[in-house]
């Protein structure tokens, strides 16, 4: 399965996603004969995301508004995704902001498409960037929410949020022991973006995060939150993130690789 975004000519702006299935027959058969791929195919005007750990059910998700979501499931043996519309706690989107001590905006490029999706212990974890929404968080922040994929009923909904500084661009995966672990940034306020891992403790219900780089800059022409990837290496993960050190400029940036896990 493969997803991708569709694009104007002429703009970058996201139009539409698609979501392409192709069988192994089928990729050996075009390889062998020289003919074109034989595939099956989902698409929606919002931005669908894949979920990571899915086995024979491949698992998509998009927003329908802020307070909804389009869940779907497609089986290896079902020619079409079927799919389930799921109420979550309201959020917000629109421009996002978090400049941090320099005053560079690294969220400016930030939008609300769901960016990462875990399958674990027979639900799947979805997760975003929300914006900041007053009160307790006037911070932009990721939102989080466990499913049901066949009831569509909401299980929780662990926000990683901070009253001092945002939270963005999450990627996850599952361990072999089903633990969530997490990639993603941070910053605003009085920090520059920093790389931040971690996981989600089942006992707790509460995100167990670390920074493993803290950065110096933020970028000075706003641009930020691509090549953040964070997969499993049997019982703990490995993740990739970046910071800026000493400048505000792309060649400054620091490219940062880490091995963790939980005890």
């Amino acid at each position: 399965v493969v997803g991708t975004n569709v694009y104007g000519l002429g703009t970058k702006k996201v139009f539409r996603s698609v979501v392409l299935r192709f069988s192994f027959a089928s990729i050996l058969s075009a390889l062998d004969s020289g003919t074109a791929l034989d595939f099956d195919f989902l698409e929606a005007d919002t931005g669908l995301r894949c979920a990571v750990g899915a086995t024979d059910t491949m698992y998509i998700a998009g927003h329908i508004s802020d307070e909804e979501i389009r869940s779907f499931s497609w089986a290896d043996a079902d020619s079409v995704a079927t799919s389930i519309d799921i109420r979550v706690s309201p959020w917000k989107y629109g421009s996002y902001s978090a400049p941090g001590p320099d005053g560079n905006n690294w969220m400016s490029r930030c939008d609300d498409r769901v960016m990462t999706g875990v399958v674990v212990n027979g639900r799947v974890a979805w997760m975003w960037t929300a914006n900041a929404s007053g009160g307790s968080r006037p911070w932009p922040y990721i939102r989080v929410v466990i499913i049901d994929p066949t009831t569509g009923t909401v299980i929780a909904e662990p926000d990683i949020w901070s009253p001092d500084f945002a939270y963005a661009y999450p990627d996850a995966a599952p361990s072999t022991r089903g633990v969530v672990g997490a990639t993603m940034f941070r910053g605003g306020n009085a920090l520059h973006p920093d790389h931040v891992v971690g996981a989600f403790d089942e006992i707790s219900k509460a995100w167990l995060l670390t920074a493993v780089a803290r950065g110096t800059n933020g970028p000075g022409d706003g641009l930020w939150g691509d090549y953040l990837t964070c997969r499993a290496t049997g019982d703990g993960w490995v993740a990739a993130g970046y910071t800026l050190q000493g400048e505000t400029t792309v060649d400054h940036v620091v490219v940062d690789v880490v091995e963790f896990g939980v005890a």
